[in-house]
């Protein structure tokens, strides 16, 4: 029955029932009257079986007639038929016929069970009537739906930090009572957060999977957070199940940041700076010696590009004393000039010293002939920061170690650190070509924080920016480090503030960001990095 229809059931009863005749004794007859027997409702059946319904997810049912026989000898009146577990829409009720049932006949209930899983079904029929021995009959009704049907649980994977990942066990069951074939297993969100491994064909086999009632299997899902927050996924389920053939299974996770990094730059703006390189004029074979003097313009080019105070000189004498016209290059010259300029003060060509390959030495020297009076004097200036070069193809031989010569040159400057010791030359610590490992210059540029560029470079021009933006006490502008790794999805990257969402790029050769070139940041900005760091997953 439509449970709209039994308000109206009731009430049509209950008219009925209010308007019964009181039983009279009959008029003009001389016989004694006597009074009939009260109604008496039996049901036949006593109980309704429905037996076993297949579930089909379309409402499949099945239907069963109650008879309700009047066994007395007065009108039954059947006031109210309720199911005593209410309207679920399992079992339903109409009465095709017999609200007033006479003596010996009986009224006609039409009962229907639609099973809405699988499973044993119970309830009981109420039936109301005038029969005073049982006001209120109760006819069992019981019925089994068949199915398959799919169980899962949701799987949460709790808290865990930013760049961590979890795996857990989502399993899928069969808890109904036919065979279950799961036909498809997908996930309904990104694999950067959530990933699903399907094989698991050691156990599983391949799909379909056919799971008898009771059976299970077990897939493994994981959790990698990028960002902190509440994440939500699900594992789409295709099966057998009629009433739900694509089933959910939600996936939980909530991630914090376990810590956040700021790596924090400050651009130079343009300083003051000289420059003396110190250069071996015995260096086999002379094409490494060409490239000095070729690729001079192209230092001085970087040079100008920063609009820095520089001086730039080259020395290979042993008494210091810088060949040539010209004691320097400064921002006065043209970059083309330098390579003829650089060629004077090697003076290619010239006797080899006895410090040829002892740089240090030649450094010393030149710095030496600096002061007033001296050969070189105005060559270094007591404002401006101090970079030492040394090229050659060999080891460095200068008579003390390169720590004393470290020493030395600090001590010209009231800030050791305005002294930065840079080397090019062989590759540390085998060397390249025919060129020998470079050894004493490259703990010196170690020790100062300089820079160490291979004479076997096939690109100068770069070297050549690499010491130009080196030498002038300049962060790259296109290249910034960071002091920890990492987690990418939460790196920012601002500038003076203002956040920059593009014209960079992140490079994890190195853990640095790159800006685009022409997107760099100007001299004078502030640029920082902000990221969540990897926590140790393991706690």
């Amino acid at each position: 029955m439509n449970p709209s229809e039994l308000p109206r059931l009731i009430f049509v009863l209950g008219a009925v029932v209010g308007c019964k005749p009181e039983a009279t004794p009959p008029q003009g007859d001389a016989s004694p009257w006597v009074e009939p027997d009260p109604p008496e409702l039996v049901a036949a059946p006593e109980q309704v079986e429905f037996g076993d319904v297949e579930v089909d997810g379309a409402g499949a049912s099945r239907a069963e007639v109650l008879q309700l026989v009047n066994a007395g000898e007065s009108t039954l009146y059947l006031e109210a038929l309720e199911l005593a577990g209410g309207e679920d829409g399992v079992f339903e009720i109409s009465l095709v016929s017999g609200v007033a049932v006479e003596p010996l006949e009986a009224g006609v209930v039409n009962l229907t069970f639609t099973p809405s899983t699988a499973g044993t079904f119970a309830d009981t029929l109420l039936v109301r009537s005038n029969d005073p021995a049982q006001p209120v009959l109760e006819v069992p009704l019981q019925g089994t739906g068949l199915a398959p049907v799919l169980g899962a649980e949701a799987v949460d994977f709790g808290s865990t930090w930013v760049g961590c990942s979890l795996q857990q066990t989502a399993t899928l069951g069969n808890v109904g009572n036919e065979e279950l074939v799961i036909t498809a297993v997908a996930l309904t969100a990104e694999a950067e957060i959530f990933s699903l491994d399907l094989l698991l064909e050691e156990s599983n086999g391949e799909l379909p999977w056919t799971l008898e009632p009771g059976e299970a299997v077990e897939v493994q899902v994981g959790y990698a957070p990028l960002l902190a927050g509440s994440d939500t996924a699900s594992l789409l389920i295709g099966s057998t199940d009629p009433v739900t053939p694509e089933a959910t299974v939600a996936l939980l996770g909530e991630a914090d940041v376990h810590h956040e990094q700021t790596d924090r730059w400050e651009l130079a703006e343009p300083g003051v700076v000289d420059i003396l390189v110190a250069v071996d004029r015995s260096i086999s074979p002379t094409s490494y010696l060409e490239r000095v003097h070729e690729h001079a313009d192209a230092l001085v080019h970087n040079l100008l590009l920063r609009e820095a105070d520089f001086q730039l000189a080259a020395t290979v004498e042993d008494d210091g004393c810088i060949n040539g016209d010209h004691l320097f290059i400064d921002e006065t010259f043209a970059s083309s000039d330098a390579p003829a300029v650089v060629e004077s003060m090697i003076n290619w060509g010239g006797s080899y010293g006895s410090n040829s390959e002892r740089g240090f030495m030649l450094l010393e020297a030149a710095v030496g002939a600096s002061s007033v009076g001296g050969c070189n004097e105005g060559l270094v200036r007591d404002d401006a920061a101090l970079h030492l070069v040394l090229v050659s193809d060999e080891a460095e031989q200068s008579v003390n170690n390169y720590s004393y010569y470290v020493s030395l040159f600090q001590s010209l400057k009231a800030d050791p650190a305005q002294v930065v010791i840079h080397a090019i030359g062989g590759d540390y610590p085998g060397g390249c070509y025919s060129a020998h490992a470079f050894t004493g210059a490259y703990e010196a540029t170690v020790a100062t924080g300089g820079q160490f560029l291979s004479i076997c470079a096939t690109d100068w021009d770069a070297s050549m920016e690499t010491l130009a933006l080196a030498t002038t006490s300049w962060v790259d502008p296109r290249k910034f480090e960071l002091s920890d790794w990492p987690v990418l999805a939460t790196l920012t990257v601002t500038v003076d503030g203002v956040p920059v969402t593009s014209g960079w790029t992140y490079n994890p050769t190195d853990n640095s960001v790159e800006f685009d070139e022409g997107q760099e940041p100007a001299p004078g900005s502030v640029v920082e990095l902000t990221y969540a760091t990897y926590a140790d997953c393991g706690e």
